[in-house]
């Protein structure tokens, strides 16, 4: 599928418009309307982090459209994730007391990845440095850990795997408050990509 940008939005749109509709997939899906639930859920989510994508591509500086392959890549998680989502919807997972809840806190899961997309698309093109800082999680894992402090390009970050919030770190990006923050710090550290699980 191509996907293009849909215009000069902010992150900030993005994440509102998305999570707006995304919302009321869930609510027409517990209710019952499930004819192209997780098709629909599926586009929805294509477009909106490829957009998310593109406006860090071009945040960074890049011109022309960013690397796809990299984006199906990465996006590809996010994707099984929905359609297990969407399989426990129809199964009635969430149409007990409190069911609605459950499932709309769990679309916030998926809007909070929107900012993984951005800082990947401005990584392709940034070559400024990141050190990465611990986030306020109670516990880390060992990929997080490991990174903490370690001074690298933003691209080099990128290249190797290891963004805060990635599917592939040991916490799998779920409640990572992990950042990379710009830094006139020189390189430090060894950057290998995150061993997960």
């Amino acid at each position: 599928m191509a996907l293009k940008a849909v215009g000069a939005l902010t992150l900030s749109a993005i994440r509102t418009r998305f999570r707006s509709s995304f919302r009321e997939y869930v609510r027409g899906g517990i209710k019952g309307y499930l004819d192209n639930f997780e098709n629909d859920v599926s586009n929805l989510i294509e477009r909106w982090f490829w957009e998310a994508y593109v406006l860090g591509f071009v945040g960074a500086g890049g011109r022309g459209s960013p690397d796809s392959s990299i984006f199906w890549g990465n996006v590809y998680i996010d994707l099984e994730s929905a359609s297990k989502f969407a399989g426990d919807i129809r199964s009635g997972k969430y149409s007990s007391k409190g069911g609605l809840k459950e499932a709309l806190d769990r679309v916030d899961l998926y809007v909070a990845r929107l900012q993984y997309f951005f800082d990947l698309g401005f990584g392709l093109f940034t070559l400024d440095m990141r050190v990465w800082e611990i986030g306020g999680t109670e516990h880390h894992c060992e990929d997080c850990l490991r990174y903490q402090g370690q001074v690298h390009r933003y691209a080099d970050w990128v290249k190797a795997g290891a963004i805060p919030k990635s599917h592939l770190l040991g916490c799998t990006g779920i409640a990572c408050d992990c950042s990379l923050r710009p830094t006139t710090k020189p390189e430090s550290g060894v950057l290998e990509g995150p061993r997960g699980r």
